[in-house]
């Protein structure tokens, strides 16, 4: 049995404070990544909004 299907890739982030970088971060895995999952681990700064 054949499976042509192209493999899933998800991404998985626990973060804390990275408002300096989790946006160019999730830019750099979208193409790769068919799911993104992002955890907050209780920032203090402004990852949330991000």
């Amino acid at each position: 049995m054949k499976n042509n299907s192209t493999p899933k890739i998800m991404g998985v982030y626990w973060i804390k404070n990275e408002s300096r970088f989790i946006e160019k971060s999730l830019k750099s895995v979208t193409e790769i990544c068919s799911e993104i999952i992002v955890m907050d681990n209780n920032s203090t700064d402004d990852t949330v909004e991000i």
